[in-house]
């Protein structure tokens, strides 16, 4: 045993050094289990995502540059706004003074 490991020893810093690794260990597992529970609740979330997605916008799987899909999303787009612009309106007439 070297005289630099003898002060180490006297000193605590090897079991300093082995709570450390330790801690380490212990973090990396932990870090592993949050991970898989993630991936879970992504397995559990994404069908049905998938299915919400598919109901508002059938043609989502579609390209994005195709026109047909464009033109039915710029209709529904003008739509919503109209509805919601009559809905304020709505809301407005009916305000109180």
């Amino acid at each position: 045993m070297t005289i630099r490991s003898r002060i180490q020893a006297w000193l605590g810093i090897d079991s300093v050094v082995s709570e450390i690794v330790e801690c380490q260990d212990s973090l990396e597992s932990i870090e592993r289990k949050v991970n898989q529970i993630a991936t879970a609740q992504l397995g559990v979330i994404l069908p049905g995502l998938g299915r919400i997605i598919a109901k508002i916008d059938p043609a989502y799987i579609g390209p994005e540059d195709d026109p047909k899909r464009k033109a039915e999303s710029d209709r529904l787009g003008e739509e919503a706004i109209k509805r919601m612009i009559g809905e304020q309106q709505a809301r407005d007439k009916h305000r109180w003074p």
